[in-house]
């Protein structure tokens, strides 16, 4: 049996932060099967984010094999961005 899947320790930070900044932001990481954390709107433009805890080692922070099978489905289609803080996901947005 799948268990629920559970938010990275940065991600209501990252939300909090984006919002601030103007974002509309849905976490979608319950949707588990490997689909990403984020759909942020920003200025007319939709960003797909798969959060890492960047305070974690980085053997810590990689994709899961759900995670890098959704990303490889939707990847000619949309990008999806690795994000382990607030300023990467800022930067991503304003790009």
């Amino acid at each position: 049996m799948r268990r629920a899947s559970k938010a990275d320790a940065n991600q209501e930070d990252i939300v909090k932060g984006l919002r601030a900044t103007g974002c509309f932001v849905q976490s979608i990481h319950r949707l588990g099967q490997g689909v990403s954390d984020l759909l942020v709107g920003y200025r007319g433009k939709w960003f797909v984010m798969e959060l890492k805890d960047g305070a974690k080692a980085v053997n810590k922070q990689k994709l899961t094999e759900d995670e890098i099978r959704w990303i490889m489905e939707i990847r000619n289609r949309a990008p999806v961005y690795v994000v382990t803080s607030l300023e990467r996901a800022i930067r991503i947005v304003r790009e």
